[in-house]
Formats: structure tokens, C-alpha cells, sequence
């Protein structure tokens, strides 16, 4: 055979190859294709199946929660509201004085420390979303503003509906069977949907709920209702009560809520957060898949609308005088002001928005970065004693407030818890130290876990030294105690951890 024979039958054999190998592969392929849409199928066959069961369930739960709301409702005697931090704030707070004594002491700490709430972590319950029907004759969009952002909700013109003057359980009955009829499902999941675009915590939900029930519903207590039903749709542990035919909600909470008047009910608090009466009528039985208690806690910041301020805050350190810029969204702090006043852990936690973080590294960081850690906690003390005004809530406010840490960047006073979330923040952001609240009656400030020995008076929990640091004491350095508390017992405030980037000159 000639070479050139060889090469031309190597080329059919090879082409030849090529088109069987073409065959089978494509054959794969299209059996690739016919296994995806067969699974496809089945899983929307499974969802649908799961979807009808899941919705008959519901529907059987919601007749027996239904009848049981017709049921006499119990009357309930309110526990009056707690208020925070015994004993009154300093009017006027002290300079320190250079000559004063600098002997450290250590500081008693109370034998019942203020404890964190604990989250209860409820059983996952599966919540299937019904679909909007399409753009109709009742089919309504409700549009709003919720804290800078544009919301849009599609309901049913059905949800709404009318309460009678005279409120009972056969009437909120008849109207929860009226809700459940109408596509809630749909109204909930939108709402839930905008609760992760915003990155809303409980409480934000709840404002988003209120917010529009308050665009469709002309009427007080038919607002209430749907905020009730809203809630409950969304898995939420909520109450309705009733008094002098008025409704009111009843939330629980992980967390303490001041101000607020509650009930106790299975050992959880229940409390009245839209209005102030003494006693409701209510029940005692939470409809069968709600299951979330609120949490205050502000783990995410509010990703709303981002109207962003800048201020110039001047402040002394043993260099001179430093000028910074501090960055924040006007839409977060509007968000706070309507923020119910909680136990001072959830102001302690708090997440800060991108855009202060961001002003944090850019202009305090620089001032730090090659400093020891008690060079670099001196900085940020001596910037949180004399960058802001000092007064009172009560004179500010008239009434109880604390601060989130942007806070104080937008009101032109703070007071002492006020500087102590914002010191506590910086130090565990900037420095990644440990840090506490320390609450003497009537006022408060923080103390470090320093890696070095640093002197001071201090503190010691959970086996670690705590050195004391007084954001509101004026000029105070590391470790200096207002004399008026010198001698006081406090409570330890613990305050979760953070990561940083902050090497410091060891």
C-alpha cells in the first residue's frame, strides 16, 4: 500500500470516528436534556403536591384557630413599664485634674451581672408563597416610602375590609376568616421579600407591616387587625387584645423593652406596643405555626435609603487638636428615632452602616494604626470625652433614649450610655479588644481587656482584667474612675466581639 493510500484511509477512518464520537456524544446530550426536564418535573410535581398539602394544612389550621378565637377571651391585668438605669445621670460632668490621685483600684462588680437574652431559635416551619394574580379589577398597588426606599405591594382589594364600632371575639373571628380567604399569602411574601432587600430585623419588619396597613386601611383598628394578621401570616408570635373597642398589638420579645407596658404569659413578656392602657382582653393560645419571637437586635445594617450627611468633629488627644470627618446615612438615623427603647446590649451589638465604617478606617484608623493598644484606646476615649456635647436625655429628649453608635453624629448632645456604645464600638472595631459596659447607678462607661498590663482601676470577669476607660469623665485618661463612682458596685454589660484590622506597634 502507498503512503499516500495510507494517509487518505487514515483520514476516512479518522472522520469516520469523529462523526460516530459526534453521535454518541450528542445522543449523551440529548439524554442529559431529558433527565433534567424529567427531574424538573417531578420536583415541580413534589412542590406542587407539597404546596396543595401544605395549604389544606393551613387551612385546617386556620378554622381551628378560628373557632378558638370565638372563644371567651380572657381579661388581663398590664404589669406598669420598666424604666433603664437606676439612679439620676450627672447634670454636669467633671474635668479631670491632673494632680488628682492615681491610685488603682479594683472595681466591685455586682454578683448578678446583666445578662445577654437569649434568641429562641424556633423549629423552621415551611412557608409556601402564593402567587398575585394578574392585574385586574382588584388588584391594587400600594406604593410607599419606607426610610429612603420606594416599596411597591400588590394586594387584593378584598384584604381590606370593614370592623364593626363594637369589638369581640365573634367579630375579630369573623375577620380572620374574612383575611384567610383573601390571597394573604401573596401580600406576606412580598412583604418578606423587601424585608431581605432592606435587610430588616423584627422590628423593622414589623415598621414595614404598620407602614402598609396604615396606606390601605383608613380605619385604627382595622390597621391593627391587619398588622396582627400580617405578622401572623409571617410566622411571627403576636397577640391582638381588645379593650373599650379599641384593638392593641402584643409582641414578645427576647429583649427588654422599657416603657412599654406587658403581660407575663408562659414565662415569655408580651408587650403593648401601640398604646397605654391598663388591662386587655385577649388569649392565651399563639395560632399554630407562628413561631418567631422578636429580636431587637440590629445584626445587619439598614440597607433602606441612603441619604448620606458628612460632619467635621474636632477633639484633643496629647498631640493637639484632630480634625476628622465622620460619614452617615440620614435614612438609618430616621430608622432609630422610631426605634423602641430597649435593653442597652442591643445599642452595644448594633451593626454600623458601610458608609460610617468606611469613615471610621479612613479618618480614625490613620491616628492609630502605628500606635501601642493604650495609645491607640487613648485616642479613642479622648475623641469620644470631647468631639460632642454632653446633656441629659431628659433635657435633650424628655424622656429616656440611648443612642446607636451614628447616632451621636447627627444630635447635638449625648449622654453618658451614649458614649459608651460609641467608645466600645470604635475600640472592638479599630483595635479588635475586648470591651464591657459598666453601669454604676446612674451613669455609665466601659472598660478594656488590654494584652498588656495597664494601670488603672479595673475590673475582672470572667477571669480577664478589665481596666476602666470613662468616655463622659472629661480628659480622663486609661484607667481614672469619676470620684463619685470611685467607691460604687457596677454591673458588667458583656458586649459581643469583632474582627479588625488593626496591627498596632507592639
Amino acid at each position: 500500500m502507498t503512503e499516500l493510500k495510507r494517509i487518505s484511509l487514515t483520514v476516512v477512518f479518522s472522520g469516520l470516528f469523529l462523526c460516530m464520537n459526534a453521535q454518541v456524544n450528542n445522543e449523551y446530550l440529548k439524554k442529559q436534556e431529558q433527565d433534567r426536564k424529567k427531574f424538573e418535573r417531578e420536583q415541580r410535581r413534589d412542590f406542587e403536591r407539597f404546596s396543595r398539602k401544605h395549604q389544606e394544612g393551613i387551612k385546617k389550621l386556620d378554622e381551628e384557630f378560628k373557632e378558638f378565637l370565638k372563644k371567651e377571651w380572657k381579661r388581663y391585668e398590664l404589669f406598669k413599664a420598666e424604666y433603664p438605669l437606676s439612679g439620676p445621670k450627672p447634670e454636669k460632668i467633671p474635668e479631670y485634674e491632673e494632680d488628682e490621685p492615681d491610685i488603682p483600684e479594683e472595681i466591685i462588680t455586682e454578683q448578678e451581672e446583666v445578662q445577654k437574652p437569649k434568641p429562641v431559635r424556633a423549629k423552621p416551619v415551611p412557608v409556601v408563597r402564593e402567587e398575585m394574580p394578574p392585574e385586574g379589577e382588584n388588584i391594587s398597588v400600594c406604593s410607599f416610602d419606607f426610610y429612603g426606599a420606594g416599596v411597591d405591594v400588590r394586594y387584593d382589594e378584598g384584604f381590606s375590609f370593614d370592623l364593626p364600632d363594637v369589638v369581640n371575639e365573634e367579630v375579630i373571628a369573623a375577620g380572620w376568616e374574612q383575611m384567610a380567604a383573601s390571597p394573604m399569602n401573596a401580600v406576606s411574601g412580598q412583604l418578606l421579600a423587601e424585608k431581605k432587600r432592606m435587610s430588616l430585623n423584627d422590628w423593622g419588619y414589623y415598621l414595614l407591616v404598620r407602614e402598609f396597613s396604615e396606606k390601605i386601611m383608613p380605619d385604627r383598628n382595622e390597621r391593627v387587625f391587619a398588622q396582627w394578621y400580617l405578622l401572623t401570616r409571617s410566622n411571627y408570635k403576636v397577640r391582638l387584645a381588645y379593650a373599650a373597642n379599641r384593638l392593641y398589638l402584643l409582641m414578645p420579645s427576647i429583649n427588654t423593652i422599657y416603657e412599654v407596658p406587658y403581660f407575663t404569659f408562659d414565662d415569655q413578656r408580651y408587650y403593648l406596643i401601640n398604646g397605654n392602657v391598663n388591662n386587655v382582653f385577649t388569649y392565651d393560645k399563639d395560632h399554630p405555626e407562628a413561631n418567631i419571637i422578636f429580636d431587637l437586635n440590629l445584626y445587619r445594617p439598614l440597607n433602606a435609603g441612603h441619604v448620606i450627611n458628612t460632619d467635621e468633629f474636632t477633639f484633643k488627644t496629647g498631640g493637639g487638636e484632630q480634625k476628622i470627618e465622620v460619614r452617615y446615612n440620614l435614612s438609618t438615623v430616621k430608622f432609630y428615632n422610631d426605634y423602641p427603647l430597649a435593653n442597652v446590649e442591643v445599642y452595644f451589638d448594633a451593626a454600623v452602616s458601610a458608609v460610617t465604617k468606611e469613615s471610621f478606617k479612613n479618618d480614625l484608623m490613620p491616628l492609630i494604626a502605628l500606635n501601642t493598644e493604650e495609645e491607640a484606646v487613648s485616642v479613642l476615649l479622648h475623641f469620644v470625652q470631647t468631639a460632642f456635647m454632653y446633656e441629659t436625655d431628659q433635657k435633650q429628649f424628655g424622656k429616656e433614649k440611648v443612642f446607636f453608635p451614628e447616632e451621636l453624629f447627627y444630635y447635638p448632645a449625648s449622654d453618658c450610655e451614649d458614649r459608651a456604645v460609641l467608645f466600645s464600638y470604635l475600640v472592638r472595631e479599630l483595635t479588635g479588644l475586648d470591651v464591657v459596659g459598666v453601669e454604676y447607678p446612674g451613669h455609665m462607661a466601659a472598660a478594656v481587656n488590654f494584652k498588656d498590663d495597664v494601670p488603672g482601676d479595673f475590673l475582672i470577669h470572667e477571669g480577664k482584667k478589665y481596666v476602666i476607660c470613662d468616655p463622659t469623665y472629661i480628659n480622663a485618661p486609661i484607667g481614672a474612675t469619676m470620684p463619685e463612682y470611685k467607691h460604687s458596685s457596677v454591673k458588667v454589660i458583656p458586649v459581643k466581639k469583632r474582627r479588625t484590622e488593626f496591627s498596632g506597634r507592639r
